[in-house]
C-alpha cells in the first residue's frame, strides 16, 4: 500500500508524458505454486511474496478427485487469483510442472480435453494482468509450496504446525466455491524414504538410518516423487 500511495504521488506531479518506469522500478508479484494428488485426495498450495518481499502462504484441498496435472492447474489457477485480488500487475509464476508450464508456454500442445479447458482457463486469466510470466523450477527449489500443497501426508519443518486450508469443492473448470477448513499436519512415515531415494539424505537419528536402510530397496520412488512398494512378483504397488 505503501508503495502504491508512493506511484500515485509521482504519477500525480510528474509533467505530463513523462514516463514514470524510468524513474520506479516495478518489482513484479512472484508466486510459488504446487499441485499433489495421492490415494487420500488432492491438494495445492502457494507462496506469494509481494513487491516489499512479504511471504503469504496459501493451501487448498480439493474436494474432487483430480490427477497430478490438474491439482497442478488449480495451484496454478489459485496463485493467479491471490494475486490478482491483491490488485498484482507484474506477476512472475513459478512451478516445478514441465507439463502445465510448457503447454502454458506453448512448448507441448494440451491434447487431453480436460487439459485443454485448464488452459483456456489460465490463459484467460492472465489476460488480467499487464505482464505475466511462468517458469520453470526444480523441485528442490519449490519445497515450500510442495509442502502446503502434501500437508495431509508430509510437511516442512518451516511450516506452521497450523494453518488455514481452504477448501476446493468442484474443478476450476466448472465451478468455484471455497470453504474454510482447519487441517493439522501430521509427519508421514514415508518422507524419510522419499529422501534417503531422491538425495541420498539419511535421518538424524542413529535408530532411523537403521531402519530406512533396512527398507528403502522394498520401494521404488516414480518421477513425480510418489512412492511404489515393490511386490515379488515384480509390478510395483
Amino acid at each position: 500500500m505503501k508503495g502504491q500511495v508512493l506511484t500515485d504521488f509521482i504519477t500525480k506531479f510528474l509533467p505530463r508524458g513523462t514516463d514514470i518506469t524510468c524513474i520506479v522500478e516495478v518489482k513484479p508479484w512472484k508466486v510459488f505454486v504446487d499441485g499433489a494428488s495421492n490415494a487420500a485426495g488432492a491438494g495445492a498450495g502457494i507462496v506469494v511474496i509481494t513487491p516489499e518481499d512479504l511471504k503469504l502462504k496459501h493451501s487448498f484441498r480439493l474436494g474432487f478427485r483430480a490427477s497430478n496435472n490438474e491439482a497442478e492447474y488449480e495451484a496454478l489457477l489459485a496463485g493467479l487469483r491471490v494475486v490478482m485480488d491483491l490488485g498484482a500487475k507484474e506477476v512472475e509464476v513459478y512451478s516445478d510442472s514441465l507439463l502445465v508450464v510448457s503447454q502454458v508456454q506453448g512448448n507441448f500442445e494440451a491434447k487431453d480435453p480436460r487439459m485443454i479447458e485448464y488452459l483456456q482457463l489460465v490463459k484467460q486469466m492472465m489476460g488480467n494482468f499487464v505482464t505475466v510470466k511462468i517458469e520453470r523450477i526444480a523441485r528442490g527449489q519449490n519445497r515450500y509450496a510442495d509442502s502446503l500443497a502434501t500437508l495431509a501426508s508430509s510437511i516442512a519443518d518451516e511450516v506452521p504446525q497450523l494453518i488455514r486450508v481452504k477448501l476446493v469443492l468442484e474443478p476450476s473448470i466448472t465451478a468455484r466455491a471455497l470453504i474454510l477448513q482447519v487441517i493439522k499436519a501430521k509427519k508421514c512415515w514415508m518422507d524419510q524414504i522419499i529422501d534417503f531415494l531422491a538425495e541420498d539424505r539419511a535421518p538424524k537419528d542413529g535408530k532411523e538410518v537403521a531402519r530406512v536402510r533396512r527398507t528403502f530397496a522394498r520401494y521404488w520412488l516414480f518421477a513425480d516423487w510418489k512412492l511404489y512398494r515393490r511386490s515379488f512378483e515384480g509390478p510395483y504397488l
